[in-house]
C-alpha cells in the first residue's frame, strides 16, 4: 500500500454505511493488503496459537480470534486484558497475509466463529465470520479491488 490508511476511519465508514459493499470492500481490501496480521501469542514454541476470546455483546458471544492491523493496538489490547508478561509486553504472533486464510480457517473446526480486528478500547474494531473471509477475498479479487484514495476524515 502506498498510502497510509486509518483502519479506524475505514471501520467507522463501513459501520455508518450499514455494511455497504464499497465501504466493506475498502476496509477488508486494506486488511488483506497488509503484509501481516498480528495476534497475541498464547502457548510456548512450537505450540503457539493466537488469542481467542468471546464478548457477549458481539456475535452472540461466540469465540473469535483477536487480530490487529498493527502491534501498537495489540499491545494496548494486551495491557487492557492482563495478557502481558512480567516486562509489560505481550508476545506477538505475526502471520503473513499471503497464507492467512488457510491458517485462520483451521480454527473453525475448534469452534472459533470469527476474527475480530483491533478490539482494543481505543480503536474502531471490526469483525467477520471466519467462514466468510475466503468469499470476501475472492470477491475483492474478482472485482479487481484497487487501493482507493484514503478516507478524507482523520482518526
Amino acid at each position: 500500500m502506498t498510502n497510509v490508511v486509518s483502519f479506524d476511519v475505514l471501520a467507522r465508514e463501513a459501520m455508518e454505511s450499514g455494511g455497504g459493499m464499497t465501504e466493506m470492500g475498502n476496509l477488508y481490501g486494506h486488511a488483506f493488503a497488509l503484509p501481516h496480521w498480528h495476534f497475541v501469542a498464547r502457548g510456548q514454541l512450537p505450540n503457539v496459537s493466537p488469542y481467542v476470546a468471546s464478548n457477549a455483546a458481539y456475535a452472540d458471544g461466540k469465540p473469535m480470534l483477536r487480530a490487529f492491523t498493527d502491534t501498537e493496538r495489540l499491545q494496548r489490547f494486551a495491557k487492557e486484558n492482563n495478557l502481558t508478561d512480567a516486562s509489560g509486553g505481550a508476545p506477538i504472533l505475526s502471520i503473513p497475509t499471503a497464507g492467512i486464510l488457510d491458517y485462520v480457517e483451521g480454527f473453525i473446526q475448534h469452534g472459533v466463529f470469527g476474527i475480530w480486528f483491533n478490539s482494543d478500547s481505543s480503536s474502531e474494531g471490526f469483525f467477520a465470520p471466519l467462514a466468510q473471509l475466503r468469499r470476501m477475498k475472492t470477491h475483492l479479487e474478482d472485482t479487481h479491488w484497487a487501493e482507493p484514495v484514503p478516507p478524507s476524515r482523520s482518526n
